[in-house]
């Protein structure tokens, strides 16, 4: 029986015998030997990092609550030559994009936090852009960069910066974000190569999520779901909203009209998940990990739950499952399996440089809504 046909049958086994001895530890380990004592956590980003990106020999991490809409944290750089840190902002940030040569990150401002400003963090400094002031009902939720262009989602509105004209074009939507049972915890945000459209995720963990599209010059909001008929799945699937919890969007390389979004859910000893590739409202499965499995009532697919996506170089991405790193070159090629490295603690927190093209964090974003606990972040250390 192979590694992963092992761990989805523990997981399984764990459930059906004694649901209560689950435990939150997850099935990935961060590979840290027993002896060493536990790193306090960052003293600006804690426990709980939400992003990490590589740009200018630095490794810039962020921190969030994970409480969606407003998982606003701390931003810290970390030299990759001699792993120096350097807070950049101690708190308030919302979200960030790599662009070029430059860092967006959107954040509260420090003086009024109804004020929201964008600022460009390049190797000669920081130029803060522009800024707009939120309503209480409509805070920002992620930033993104379509074309060199940032724009900024919020609960009510899509912000494009125009350049030209130094100011905001805002297209209203048709409705609310949200998941399909009304509340989440954690979201996920990302939109096509071509543009034109942003996807918001949703992670309700054991409750669903599912997934919205927003279509970028109507302001347009559409569920996108494609159930399982023929009910094969134990959870779920491929992605039903009430019941599949949506974990990371990254665009599609291959097909620049389409994004890739992770599903993952581990709970009560079961894990369910998949990566899924939506064209518009289309959804289909891109891949899949599963083995069937004999339960009171039938034969039912487990599958491993996903918990993160991340691009790489070219038509490259990471996926971080249950039982190991994939990582895919194309959409045609099976994935490379990488065991999850050792993670070793620095300066507070615990990451591995082992892999030449990323750098592997540990964080506990994920916790707050399934028994996974500690899932790997995985930062390439190039995405061009």
């Amino acid at each position: 029986m192979n590694t992963t046909g092992q761990v989805l049958r523990c997981l399984i086994a764990a459930c059906l015998v004694a649901a209560t001895a689950c435990t939150s530890d997850s099935a990935v380990e961060d590979g840290a030997e027993s002896t060493l004592t536990p790193p306090e956590g960052d003293p600006v980003l804690g426990h709980r990092i939400a992003e990490g990106v590589v740009l200018d020999g630095k490794l810039w991490l962020r921190g969030g609550s994970g409480i969606y809409p407003e998982s606003t944290g701390g931003l810290v750089s970390f030299a990759l030559s001699d792993w120096s840190r350097h807070i950049e902002f101690g708190s308030g940030v919302i979200d960030v994009e790599r662009s070029r040569e430059t860092l967006w990150v959107l954040h509260h401002s420090s003086f009024n936090p109804r004020a929201i400003a964008l600022t460009a963090l390049r190797s000669g400094g920081s130029q803060e852009i522009g800024r707009f002031n939120a309503p209480r009902n409509d805070l920002p939720i992620a930033l993104l960069i379509n074309k060199g262009n940032p724009i900024v989602l919020s609960q009510r509105a899509v912000r494009t910066w125009i350049p030209e004209m130094m100011t905001w074009r805002v297209t209203r939507l048709s409705g609310p974000l949200q998941s399909t049972l009304g509340f989440a915890v954690n979201s996920s945000v990302g939109m096509p190569v071509s543009g034109g459209a942003i996807y918001v995720g949703f992670d309700a963990g054991e409750w669903g999520g599912g997934m919205q599209r927003i279509d970028l010059e109507t302001g347009r909001v559409r569920k996108v779901e494609k159930a399982d008929n023929s009910r094969r799945y134990f959870y779920g699937g491929p992605l039903q909203g009430s019941l599949d919890p949506v974990t990371g969007i990254i665009p599609d390389r291959t097909q620049t009209d389409c994004v890739l979004a992770s599903i993952g859910l581990v709970h009560l000893g079961i894990s369910s998940g998949r990566i899924v590739r939506v064209c518009d409202t289309e959804v289909s499965v891109a891949f899949e990990n599963a083995e069937e499995v004999d339960f009171p009532g039938g034969k039912y697919l487990v599958s491993e739950a996903f918990f993160g996506l991340a691009p790489a170089s070219e038509a490259g991405y990471w996926a971080v499952g249950i039982t190991g790193l994939y990582q895919f070159t194309d959409n045609t090629s099976a994935p490379v399996k990488r065991d999850l490295p050792r993670l070793m603690p620095m300066e507070r927190i615990y990451l591995s440089r082992d892999f030449s093209d990323a750098i592997i964090l540990r964080t506990n974003i994920n916790a707050a809504v399934s028994t996974s606990g500690y899932t790997p972040l995985v930062v390439p250390l190039d995405t061009e």
